[in-house]
């Protein structure tokens, strides 16, 4: 995805340091969301790519994110979740179980 804060970080990161990367959009392809990371999806089309199951045009919308997390499952070998003492541990199995596949690290956020 291209969400605020350590995901668009992430991609800017790779990016700057002249690497590639790839958004997984709950959108079309057309659409950047957030908005304001329209300059962040226009360099990751030059270094890199967008995959998305939606048709052009699609606006976000929350039904979108759990299936464009099924994607992302497919791509990941390894999940790295930020996370406070407060994430409730129920949330952080159902990180584990949706990439059942994939290493699951933890971060102290």
């Amino acid at each position: 995805g291209m969400a605020r804060g350590i995901d668009g970080e992430a991609h800017q990161g790779a990016l700057d340091a002249g690497g590639r990367s790839v958004a997984v959009l709950g959108t079309g392809s057309d659409i950047a969301y957030p908005s304001e990371h329209g300059a962040l999806m226009r360099r990751i089309l030059e270094r890199g790519g967008t995959v998305t199951e939606f048709p052009p045009g699609t606006p976000p919308r929350p039904l979108h994110f759990p299936r464009r997390n099924r994607i992302l499952a497919a791509l990941c070998e390894v999940v790295i979740v930020a996370s406070g003492l407060s994430t409730p541990m129920a949330m952080l199995k159902s990180f584990q179980e949706s990439w059942p596949h994939a290493s699951f690290w933890l971060i102290p956020a």
